[in-house]
């Protein structure tokens, strides 16, 4: 079951055993605006925005893992980009499961 908290312009959601908090400091006017202006794009459009933006998350975080550890592997990336990106999302047998049980 999911709980949710509005506090001061903090949404905060419990998940099982994963807390995760959104802050939202966006004007309401402006993110009404910044709404019109999206929905004004194509359905296309969004969707290679948004794959963009995963793209970029991606690439960033990669360079933090490779800052971390310049001989990382590229099995041990897929295996910490997919840590970074959906860990929380699964339980550790289905992570390892996905893994392939050799990726630490």
């Amino acid at each position: 079951m999911t709980a949710g908290l509005i506090s001061g312009g903090r949404d905060v959601w419990a998940r099982e055993s994963r807390l995760e908090v959104q802050l939202n400091d966006t004007d309401p006017a402006v993110a009404l605006r910044l709404r019109k202006l999206m929905m004004e794009r194509t359905g296309e459009e969004r969707v290679l925005m948004g794959c963009s933006m995963f793209d970029a998350a991606k690439k960033i975080a990669g360079a933090a893992i490779r800052d971390r550890d310049p001989q990382v592997t590229r099995q041990e990336m897929r295996g910490e980009l997919f840590r970074r990106f959906y860990g929380l999302e699964f339980g550790e047998s289905e992570r390892e499961r996905i893994l392939g049980g050799g990726s630490t």
